[in-house]
């Protein structure tokens, strides 16, 4: 009699449960033999960075740990005393990524996904005999953070996921196949979001490998410039050359500096929780220039002056973001001829055509910089020698005849 109340217990507990869950995951059939001795749960790590972005060889990991008090269902209700207090220590596969790891790209936008089993404390297959008896089993799982080493702090930045899911496992007695226990369903619900949020009525109805909701997602992003960091380039260097034996290199030439926004800033900041980061560069005749974005504004621009031999250079850009350089408006400058030459991550381009723009240049993980050469014109003013041409000569005549009357003078004194 003790016994029939037990299972009754324990079954209208799990119907109560999964109906305050919400949408679950049936992960096997009761007629299933094959199923009932492995466990499909699985987590997902995205990992998100700007498509001109090289992958990290990275690995993540994760916690997995029980939960014996304060636990609550979707509608915020405890249901602490439905759950089984005895289950197993368990743990989830690492989740690694390499260079080669290309993801998916949309919107410039790359992410790279790869997937954790649940297992067995030990890291064997997690099966319906790896729990004591029939009953709900929860679970709370967590990203651990700062498992990637960074090299250089001051390149490299990884923002950890800090969302938290509470995972119900439950195990019911087989009714066919000699009895014992199955693995009725893994449910999870997510009670925190990536950026640390609370969340409500937020469910997740799918564990399972190849389909799994239980994900968590991680932003990568790096400063532009070489591998081997060049305190001379920076993240991008702009630059002012002026050239041809007239060319006055003591003028100072006007610049307007367009920067654009990475694909991932907004969603860095989002997620971290911070401000728009500040990019400043010192200007060669005094004074700040500060470029911030904000949510709104997808680019900003500035303007300054440079001349011969004056650059300025920022330290701190983004892999992603991209540039546009402009002289005098776009204008041709006095008798100058402007060419604009330089490397975008690491590939030369050039405007020789006299153009004084160049446009929508990326700042990548290469060298990344512009030089703005205006050559003035040798000979800028015409017509000073062949508007005095026929004054010289006449006097060339005049001197030549001179010459000839004094050669004739002579000649007779001599006779």
């Amino acid at each position: 009699m003790l016994k029939k109340k037990l299972v009754a217990g324990i079954v209208t507990a799990a119907l109560t449960l999964s109906m305050c869950l919400g949408t679950g995951v049936t992960v096997f059939a009761e007629d299933d033999p094959v199923s009932l001795d492995d466990a499909r749960g699985a987590v997902t790590k995205n990992l998100v960075m700007d498509e001109n972005v090289t992958t990290p060889n990275a690995t993540f990991r994760f916690t997995i740990e029980k939960l014996t008090e304060n636990v609550t269902d979707a509608t915020g209700k405890d249901v602490t005393e439905h759950l089984s207090m005895d289950g197993p220590e368990l743990s989830i596969d690492p989740i690694t990524f390499t260079q080669s790891s290309n993801g998916t790209t949309e919107d410039g936008i790359k992410t790279v996904t790869g997937e954790g089993r649940i297992r067995k404390a030990d890291g064997g297959i997690l099966g319906p005999g790896s729990f004591p008896h029939a009953g709900i089993y929860a679970y709370k799982v967590t990203e651990t953070a700062g498992t990637y080493d960074i090299a250089d702090p001051t390149k490299e930045n990884m923002i950890y996921s800090q969302a938290e899911y509470t995972v119900f496992i439950t195990i019911a007695n087989r009714a066919n196949y000699g009895g014992g226990l199955k693995i009725e369903s893994i449910q999870a619900m997510i009670t925190i979001d990536d950026s640390g949020e609370d969340i409500e009525d937020v469910k997740v109805p799918s564990t399972e490998p190849g389909n799994s909701d239980l994900a968590f997602r991680n932003i990568y992003s790096k400063t532009g410039g070489t591998d081997e960091w060049d305190d001379d380039l920076g993240a991008l260097s702009l630059s002012k050359t002026v050239t041809g034996k007239m060319g006055d290199q003591t003028k100072l030439f006007d610049f307007s500096l367009t920067l654009h926004k990475s694909a991932t800033l907004d969603m860095e900041v989002e997620q971290s929780g911070g401000t728009y980061p500040v990019y400043s560069i010192t200007l060669p005749e005094g004074g700040t220039l500060d470029y911030q974005f904000d949510a709104q504004t997808d680019e900003i621009t500035h303007t300054f002056q440079l001349k011969h031999s004056q650059k300025i250079t920022f330290t701190d850009l983004p892999v992603g973001t991209t540039f546009t350089l402009s002289e005098n408006n776009g204008q041709a400058v006095g008798n100058y001829k402007t060419t604009i030459t330089g490397m975008s991550d690491g590939v030369e381009f050039s405007e020789t055509q006299g153009v004084m723009t160049t446009a929508n240049r990326l700042v990548g993980e290469d060298s990344n910089y512009a030089d703005v050469e205006n050559n003035y014109a040798d000979s800028p003013i015409t017509g000073i020698v062949e508007n005095n041409l026929p004054f010289l000569v006449l006097i060339g005549i005049a001197v030549a005849g001179f010459g000839a009357y004094l050669f004739l003078k002579r000649r007779k004194f001599v006779k």
